[in-house]
């Protein structure tokens, strides 16, 4: 996915990837690549040049492309079952081992739920990462055709300095994780959001609690009537 607007773009390229994930562990992938004026000069029409069959066939939601503040925005989606399935879809995204085994656990106590997404994002191999093992058997081992060379030397400068990533993460009861790794990472970037909510039953409870205290101050002036009574 992220190699065909490498091979057909680079210039000025942004990538941000969203996992957003509920709490059964389920959730959804979006992906968005933003192409500036020269990456779009050299593509073309985002809409007629980048081919989508193949996304919208394996069950990615396609967005048309939208412009803001001189970017042009490709994003698309994708919802995951489980955790087994996100490693399944981010796989998608970029083959290879870019996205590390990511891990999902949910524990609970009596008065609160602990729920936590571990994995990792590797970009330490350079624009490798996103190459492709059956395109490069096509072209001589070069699964860029040589463009990435063309760019470099028109651009006056290496693709690595040319391609941002940032790595968005959702998980209920934290706040949104931000994870920037780049091109020239020399390992991987651990990825650990852990979210933390109350259970309802705490409402419940305190809603028993003002519940048996209605009780008492209803039998206490049921007391004084008594009382007031006799008296009488």
């Amino acid at each position: 996915m992220l190699a065909v607007l490498l091979v057909l773009s680079a210039c000025e390229v942004q990538v941000d990837v969203l996992v957003d994930v509920e709490e059964d562990g389920s959730g959804e992938v979006t992906v968005a690549v933003g192409l500036d004026e020269g990456a779009v000069a050299r593509v073309g029409d985002p809409a007629s040049r980048v081919r989508t069959e193949d996304l919208a066939a394996a069950g990615w939601q396609l967005e048309e492309p939208e412009e803001r503040d001189g970017v042009v925005w490709l994003q698309a989606s994708k919802p995951f079952a489980n955790p087994d399935d996100l490693d399944l879809v981010l796989d998608e995204v970029a083959a290879g081992e870019v996205f590390g085994d990511f891990g999902w656990e949910s524990t609970e106590t009596d008065s609160e739920i602990t729920r936590r997404l571990t994995g990792a994002v590797d970009l330490s191999g350079g624009t490798a990462v996103f190459s492709d093992e059956a395109v490069a058997a096509l072209l001589d081992g070069d699964p860029y055709g040589g463009n990435l060379e063309v760019i470099e030397a028109e651009e006056g400068r290496p693709v690595e300095d040319m391609v941002t990533m940032t790595l968005r993460v959702q998980v209920p009861g934290a706040p949104e994780a931000v994870y920037t790794p780049t091109l020239t990472d020399t390992g991987p970037v651990a990825v650990d959001v852990t979210g933390i909510e109350q259970k309802p039953a705490d409402r419940v409870w305190l809603l028993a609690v003002a519940a048996a205290g209605a009780v008492v101050v209803a039998v206490m002036l049921l007391g004084v009537r008594r009382r007031f009574r006799h008296r009488r």
